[in-house]
């Protein structure tokens, strides 16, 4: 089961300053340009331009592998398929880095929102440099509220997906099929509303009511 971890994958070149993630598609971590990840950002000081998506008939919109057939290892030692994806209308998944300040600025908003979803939507996390410091990985999400699942190494269309994602944070919204129906690039001021907007065009696609996000 491969491990991921796109900070040794993007530490290739020389340091850059945190404040170019606000660069394109705001990113805090990017394999194409070679950013390097930084601590020390602060995403208060950045205006990031965050692009929501909505889904079309074709499956390869996004330019990104559906997870229609995957297994991968979660924070606390279990198992996560595509198995449990069909288990929601719609999961929502975040992608994050411990070096990645939007990240770590956007994380407890997700684990506030996520508290007022209904039962037929699920929000998991993916994080990217679990194995560089588990302890403090774990003690982040704890300290931001997060309780789901967060996602640390995987298989099949996880492992592909993953290579896939060059940009943190990136989330994604999943049908429970597999099949990515939309993509939020970048950090989310307002969590709610964009990652709300995600789950209700993902819901009407369905031909189902929106939630109450």
């Amino acid at each position: 089961m491969k491990h991921f971890n796109i900070k040794t994958r993007v530490m290739s070149t020389a340091l850059v300053a945190g404040a170019l993630c606000s660069s394109l598609l705001a990113g805090c971590g990017s394999s194409t340009a070679q950013v390097a990840p930084s601590t020390q950002e602060a995403p208060a000081q950045a205006e990031v331009a965050a692009v929501a998506h909505v889904a079309s008939d074709d499956a390869n919109a996004y330019g990104y592998t559906n997870l229609t057939s995957f297994s991968a290892q979660t924070m606390d030692g279990k198992t996560f398929t595509n198995e449990d994806l069909a288990k929601a209308d719609v999961t929502i998944i975040n992608f994050w880095g411990s070096y990645c300040g939007f990240c770590i600025e956007e994380m407890p908003h997700i684990a506030q929102w996520e508290k007022t979803l209904p039962s037929n939507v699920q929000v998991i996390t993916v994080c990217t440099d679990y194995d560089s410091d588990p302890e403090s990985a774990k003690d982040f999400l704890r300290e931001a509220g997060f309780a789901g699942t967060t996602l640390v190494a995987g298989t099949g269309d996880f492992e592909r997906l993953s290579d896939e994602v060059m940009y943190l944070p990136t989330t994604l919204a999943v049908d429970s099929s597999g099949r990515i129906v939309g993509v939020y690039d970048g950090y989310a001021k307002d969590v709610p509303s964009a990652f709300g907007g995600l789950v209700n065009d993902a819901l009407a696609a369905q031909g189902k009511s929106a939630a109450h996000v």
